[in-house]
């Protein structure tokens, strides 16, 4: 049975790479690490056409679709390999559910977006930046400026110099002051993810493996996120996304890494995430929400030939 739940994903993932139909479904494949299930999804059959928001490459956060009228999130993120070591970022979005914005074909990029007060983190003033979604068509960037997004960015380089602290498994101040009336409350973080990639063998001799660690929990899930470089720049592009138990590591089936095709696979990213989510009642200044908080440790590797 094992061995059918591998083979069943992996030919799903090489028809997806293939195909230019909508993203399969969610499929499992059984961890031989962990001898449990682990969910894979495909996320950009084809990355020329990949939807994207302000830069999966400048905040390292693989940012889906999220159909909510409030999006609040909180990040720690660390980058081994390339890019600034650490980063932080805060955001609100506040979507106009009734004005979405879709492509001429009809692609849904998400809604235009309200401004509706003053919104801070830990009582840091965030600032209002032009909230841009788009996509590649034929090979061309289009961008659309959606409206406002409420952000704080703080980022360590590699000497050291530090403008905040991002707070692991503790907690992070929300308020908004709007015209509506205020309201604040603290978002729960997660404890640090610090991941590990090793690799051996060959993908021309059909004996390459590829083994994620992780100072891992023991309950709980986690995603690991696999993305391309794109070429020429420092671009990245989600692929797949694996969802496992929080246990520490995670074998990634060798097929898998050999159905990306081969001229997205010499450099990639895998990115660690361990995420909580808070809910909170509904209100008159707050509704519909999404309020999560995210530890993110991006590891760039090289996939030997």
């Amino acid at each position: 049975m094992k061995t059918l739940l591998s083979y069943l994903v992996i030919s799903i993932i090489s028809i997806a790479f293939a195909s230019c139909s909508n993203p399969t479904p969610t499929e499992l494949y059984n961890d031989t690490a962990t001898n449990e299930n682990v969910k894979v999804e495909v996320i950009s059959q084809q990355p020329a056409v990949y939807v994207y928001s302000n830069g999966y490459d400048t905040t390292g956060i693989y940012e889906p679709f999220i159909d909510k009228s409030t999006i609040i999130s909180v990040s720690g993120i660390k980058n081994t390999g390339y890019g600034l070591s650490k980063h932080e970022y805060y955001f609100a979005q506040f979507n106009d559910k009734t004005n979405p914005v879709s492509t001429t074909r009809g692609m849904m990029l998400g809604y235009k977006t309200n401004s509706v007060g003053i919104v801070r983190f830990n009582n840091v003033l965030a600032q209002t930046k032009q909230q841009l979604m788009g996509f590649h068509n034929n090979g061309i960037r289009r961008d659309t400026v959606l409206g406002v997004r409420y952000e704080v960015i703080a980022e360590m380089m590699g000497h050291g110099m530090f403008q905040s602290d991002y707070s692991y498994n503790s907690k992070i101040n929300f308020r908004l002051d709007s015209g509506k009336g205020n309201t604040q409350f603290d978002i729960p973080t997660p404890p640090e993810i610090i991941g590990d990639v090793k690799t051996q063998g060959s993908i021309f001799n059909k004996t390459f493996q590829m083994q994620l660690f992780w100072n891992g929990l023991g309950t709980g899930q986690i995603e690991v996120v696999i993305g391309t470089f794109k070429q020429p720049g420092s671009e990245i592009s989600p692929l797949l996304k694996l969802v496992g138990s929080d246990s520490g590591k995670m074998n990634v089936p060798q097929n898998i890494i050999e159905n990306i095709p081969s001229e997205q696979r010499s450099s990639l990213v895998v990115t660690f995430i361990r995420r909580i989510i808070k809910e909170i009642p509904n209100n008159e200044i707050l509704n519909d929400s999404y309020i999560v908080s995210q530890s993110i440790h991006n590891i760039k590797i090289q996939i030997p030939r």
